[in-house]
């Protein structure tokens, strides 16, 4: 694993900066539409909640 990364660390670095802005933008506007939600209250708060949502987590928990 370590041989994988330092051998990719450039292309992950490029990929996590050019993903990076698209993300804070969804982010934000997360937090600008859903303000009323005590998941949303706070730009990290809205982060970890809309990540685990990217990734499927917690779906029911979150909308109910």
């Amino acid at each position: 694993m370590t041989a994988t990364l330092s051998k990719s660390w450039g292309n992950l670095f490029m990929f996590l900066l050019g993903v990076m802005p698209f993300f804070l933008g969804f982010v934000f506007l997360g937090q600008t539409i859903f303000w009323k939600y005590s998941k949303f209250e706070s730009t990290s708060s809205s982060a970890i909640t809309l990540f685990s949502l990217l990734n499927g987590d917690i779906v029911n928990d979150t909308f109910l």
